[in-house]
């Protein structure tokens, strides 16, 4: 497997690029760089797992911390009137506007020098496996292994978190949630976030 991080300045200069965007998003809106700091670290972990069990994947540790934690930096490019406002002005469904912000994402994170698939990754997150999702309606084996894992756990994350315009559902919730619109994420990746979540479910909260 070939990462474009070859060399430790690479790292380094990625690692000061990941950092500023993140301060960035933090002073445009707390909730959304918390919840994209989760995304970031669950990602991590669970991409982990999937190491330490010698799964067939196709990304590493690192780069599912980066394109998890700035999966939503296309936010930057928002509207406070959009980004913080009541759920019928933020809901996808009734602000198509909303839908851009994968492809935002995507163009910073191109722009500023991040491997393809962490970009790539950020532009198909709200992708989904029947081809319900946006902004390209790629379904199945369309979505890259790294995006259906963010698309999991950024829907997971935004479920247990208290938004602007809607109530935190409890982890058991969110799961069930999850369990019954299953035929939007890929089985397998599924499969993999709900063994790691009964495995480490009391523990990565608290850590994070």
């Amino acid at each position: 497997m070939e990462h474009k991080f070859q060399t430790i300045e690479s790292v380094l200069g990625i690692g000061f690029k990941t950092v500023a965007l993140q301060k960035q998003l933090t002073k445009k809106d707390t909730i959304t760089a918390e919840h994209s700091e989760v995304v970031g670290k669950l990602c991590a972990s669970i991409t982990q797992e999937m190491i330490r069990q010698k799964k067939d994947i196709h990304f590493s540790m690192l780069e599912a911390y980066i394109a998890g934690s700035l999966h939503d930096i296309g936010k930057l490019k928002m509207g406070d009137e959009i980004l913080k406002g009541k759920h019928a002005i933020i809901s996808p469904k009734n602000n198509p506007s909303i839908r851009i912000h994968p492809l935002e994402s995507y163009k910073i994170l191109n722009e500023n020098g991040f491997e393809s698939k962490i970009a790539e990754a950020a532009l198909s997150h709200h992708e989904r496996w029947d081809g319900s999702g946006y902004p390209n309606a790629l379904k199945g084996n369309q979505i890259s292994e790294l995006a259906n894992l963010i698309g999991i756990v950024d829907t997971f994350s935004a479920l247990t978190q208290k938004r602007t315009y809607e109530e935190k559902r409890t982890e058991q919730e969110a799961l069930e949630i999850l369990k019954k619109d299953s035929k939007l994420f890929n089985p397998d990746m599924l499969e993999i976030f709900f063994q790691f979540m009964e495995k480490h479910s009391n523990t990565f909260r608290s850590s994070f």
